[in-house]
């Protein structure tokens, strides 16, 4: 048995890594395992060997059926669920028992993400203009857990594009 060597928070997410090596996520999306798997590698800097929770073809399958829905303007629970072939309590169940995550925590995590993406790659002009099309209704709104998320605020990324 492994005992907890390094216990890492970074936004709302936490991990660890034991002293066998393995990487234990606790609440982390599995879409952002390796993210998160990269960055514990540098900052536990480790030789031992690292795993991450494998991600499955349902989890895929789900986070490809999120973007496209947001992509369209038509991102909610619903129509996610509909997306999978599910009904609406058996998406959110299992939604619940494979990510760890509310539904409405994990519509919110996919917004940030891709919000985040269109900040990174410039997409839009203004932070209303990604607010709006991630389906945030308010810019403020967006820009406090955007700043809860990510540790910055998104017109951080407009700035950074100025001064480039």
């Amino acid at each position: 048995q492994c005992c907890i060597k390094n216990g890492i928070t970074c936004g709302m997410k936490t991990f660890f890594s034991l002293d066998c090596g393995i990487i234990y996520f606790s609440n982390i999306a599995p879409w952002e395992g390796n993210a998160f798997l990269a960055a514990t590698k540098e900052l536990c800097s480790t030789k031992d060997t690292q795993t991450e929770k494998p991600i499955d073809e349902w989890e895929e399958m789900v986070h490809k059926n999120a973007n496209s829905l947001i992509d369209d303007g038509k991102f909610s629970i619903i129509e996610l669920a509909t997306a999978m072939n599910l009904s609406e309590r058996q998406f959110r169940r299992k939604l619940k028992q494979k990510t760890g995550l509310r539904p409405a925590d994990y519509m919110r995590e996919i917004k940030l993400l891709k919000a985040k993406d269109f900040l990174k790659n410039n997409t839009y002009s203004t932070v209303a203009e990604v607010c709006f099309s991630v389906g945030f209704s308010t810019p403020k709104h967006f820009s406090k857990i955007f700043k809860e998320r990510f540790g910055e605020k998104p017109s951080y990324y407009l700035d950074k594009r100025k001064t480039s």
